[in-house]
C-alpha cells in the first residue's frame, strides 16, 4: 500500500513537473512574439502632404526614414524610394503617413485623378501658379516639348551691365542668358499634362484606331506654354520680353547648376582645347 502511494506521489510530481516546464515554455514563446511585436523596422513616411498624380521621383525628395514597431508596419511599406521611381501617386499622400507600395502605381495602367487645381498645391512653402509663354517653334524646341516635360528659360539680347555703343557688332555683347532651369511644363496650348486614367483613355483609343503602345499628345503645337512656378518666379517670367524667351528641353533627370555669363574676352568654345564640343574635347561618347 506504501508503494502504491510512493508512485502516485511520484506521478504527481512528474506531471507537475511536465505541466511547468510546458508553461514555462508557452510563456516564453508569448514573451518573445511580444518583444517581436516591439521590435522596430526602418520604414518611409509622407513629411509633408503629396498631391494625386506626383512623380515617385518627386515625391522622394519628401519622404524619410523613420522607425515604427513591427506589428504596426504594413506588409507593402516600401523599404526603398527607389521602389517607386516612375510610377505616381494615385491618390493624395498626407503628413505622417507610412509610404506603401500600392500608394504609387504606373501612370498607364490605373487611374490618377489630378485636375489643374490639384497640380498647383504648394510646395513646401510655395504657392504654386499657372503662367503661360508664347513660343514659336525656333524658340520653342520645333514644338517637341510635351505636357510633364521640363524646359531651362533663357532670355537672349541681355547685355552683361551697361550695353556698349558698338553692341550689335560684338559677338557676345547681348547673351543668351538662363533666367530659370528646369520649369515644369503643366500644359501645351489647351492640352494639360495627362494623369494616369487619361492616358489609359487615349491610349484605349489609339488601340480601336489601330495604334500600338503608349499614347503621347502629338497634336501640333501652336506655341501657348503654360509653365507650374511658384508666384515670384511667374513674376520674373512674366517681365520677359516675349520675344526674347527661349527654351531649352532638359531630361527628368536633370540636375540644374549654376550658369553665369558668357565672358566677352574668353575664346569661344571651339577655340578652347579643353571644351572643343558640346560634349567635351572628346566628343560624344559612343555609347551614347
Amino acid at each position: 500500500m506504501g508503494s502504491r502511494k510512493t508512485l502516485i506521489l511520484v506521478a504527481s510530481v512528474a506531471i507537475a513537473a511536465i505541466g511547468g516546464f510546458i508553461l514555462f515554455g508557452w510563456l516564453g514563446s508569448v514573451q518573445d512574439r511580444a518583444n517581436a511585436d516591439a521590435a522596430t523596422v526602418d520604414v518611409w513616411v509622407v513629411k509633408q502632404d503629396i498631391p494625386a498624380g506626383t512623380y515617385g521621383q518627386e515625391a522622394a525628395t519628401v519622404i524619410q526614414k523613420a522607425h515604427q514597431q513591427k506589428q504596426f508596419v504594413p506588409a507593402n511599406a516600401i523599404k526603398n524610394p527607389k521602389e517607386i521611381t516612375d510610377r505616381v501617386a494615385a491618390a493624395p499622400l498626407l503628413k505622417n503617413q507610412t509610404v506603401t507600395s500600392d500608394m504609387f502605381v504606373s501612370p498607364n495602367s490605373a487611374a490618377v485623378d489630378t485636375g489643374i487645381a490639384g497640380r498647383l498645391e504648394k510646395v513646401e512653402s510655395d504657392d504654386m501658379t499657372a503662367i503661360t509663354i508664347t513660343v514659336d517653334q525656333t524658340r520653342g524646341v520645333a514644338g517637341l516639348i510635351q505636357p510633364g516635360d521640363f524646359v531651362n528659360i533663357m532670355s537672349v539680347g541681355i547685355c552683361e551691365g551697361t550695353c556698349p555703343e558698338d553692341a550689335e557688332e560684338l559677338l557676345l555683347a547681348k547673351q543668351a542668358r538662363y533666367i530659370y532651369q528646369k520649369a515644369e511644363v503643366l500644359a501645351i496650348d489647351k492640352r494639360p499634362k495627362l494623369n494616369a486614367s487619361e492616358q489609359i483613355q487615349a491610349n484605349s483609343e489609339a488601340n480601336v484606331e489601330g495604334d500600338e503602345g503608349d499614347v503621347s499628345q502629338t497634336t501640333e503645337n501652336e506655341g501657348l506654354i503654360t509653365l507650374r512656378v511658384p508666384a515670384v518666379p511667374a513674376q520674373w517670367i512674366a517681365t520677359l520680353p516675349p520675344e526674347n524667351i527661349y527654351l531649352t528641353l532638359v531630361g527628368r533627370d536633370y540636375e540644374p547648376q549654376p550658369q553665369g555669363p558668357i565672358p566677352n574676352d574668353a575664346p569661344l568654345p571651339a577655340e578652347n582645347a579643353e571644351v572643343l564640343t558640346p560634349y567635351g574635347k572628346d566628343g560624344l561618347p559612343e555609347n551614347k
